[in-house]
């Protein structure tokens, strides 16, 4: 306990640092009329929205930890998706051949078509899922399966059952990310079966950026690289707060030509 308080103390002393120093620069560059809207252009729109600093450090800090925390696992994971599935690494690459070329700049009209990257993503979400559970405590008395479940219960979800099981989707055990592309399949997946990021005011405050950010360098990756597993056994998930791949994945990169 007092090694995880003490590092977070450093994680929170490191995030403050950056950004008051970040919030110095913006102010130096606007004094001398030098500031730009690429540069600073995230930390520029917490400002606007008048925010106290102490709310700025909060976000930029929960982006820098949070965020990375879950998105190298999620990345990693999509990699042995695409490394392990050529056929659905193929059709992504004639995907992102065809929306965005092989030499522009990605830009967000650009993530507006690449509905395959999305379903990607989707079904790499379902297949190897961050997380283990949901956890909630019951406001209120439950029958639930014909037993009764009495207020502050502490009930857990383990989604990873629901998430292969046939019940909700067809071939649970295959890697299909067509189950997720609108006018592909017929499969009647509920709505909210599959929420990796949450609902409503629980929401990931980081959702947009982590797509975004995930989808951008999966599309970069592609078309730069054609991706092979070189391993004999399948990826193993380890449980460390979150599912992490249980060792190095031995993926090979093998640039195409441009």
């Amino acid at each position: 306990w007092h090694k995880l308080v003490a590092a977070e103390h450093v994680v929170v002393r490191t995030a403050r640092k950056n950004t008051e120093e970040a919030l110095l620069a913006v102010s130096k560059l606007a004094d001398n009329n030098q500031l730009t809207g690429k540069r600073f252009s995230f930390l520029l729109s917490l400002m606007a929205k008048e925010l106290s600093k102490e709310d700025i450090i909060i976000i930029m800090l929960s982006l820098n930890s949070d965020g990375l925390s879950t998105t190298v696992p999620t990345v990693l994971h999509n990699l042995y998706s695409l490394a392990t599935n050529p056929a659905v690494q193929e059709r992504a690459y004639q995907e992102v051949q065809s929306v965005v070329g092989m030499t522009e700049d990605i830009t967000s009209a650009h993530l507006d078509k690449l509905n395959y990257i999305k379903a990607i993503v989707k079904e790499t979400f379902r297949m190897y899922p961050n997380g283990t559970e949901i956890s909630r405590i019951l406001q209120s008395d439950l029958i639930l399966s014909n037993y009764h479940l009495p207020s502050q219960t502490i009930v857990n979800i383990n989604m990873g059952v629901h998430f292969r099981s046939d019940k909700h989707f067809s071939y649970p055990n295959q890697f299909r990310p067509e189950r997720w592309v609108r006018g592909e399949s017929t499969e009647k997946i509920h709505p909210f079966l599959l929420t990796p990021f949450g609902l409503g005011t629980r929401t990931c405050a980081g959702r947009r950026f982590a797509e975004q950010d995930m989808y951008v360098l999966l599309t970069e990756i592609i078309r730069r690289f054609q991706l092979s597993y070189e391993g004999t056994q399948p990826m193993k998930q380890v449980y460390n707060t979150l599912l992490l791949p249980a060792g190095p994945l031995p993926i090979r990169f093998m640039p195409r030509k441009l």
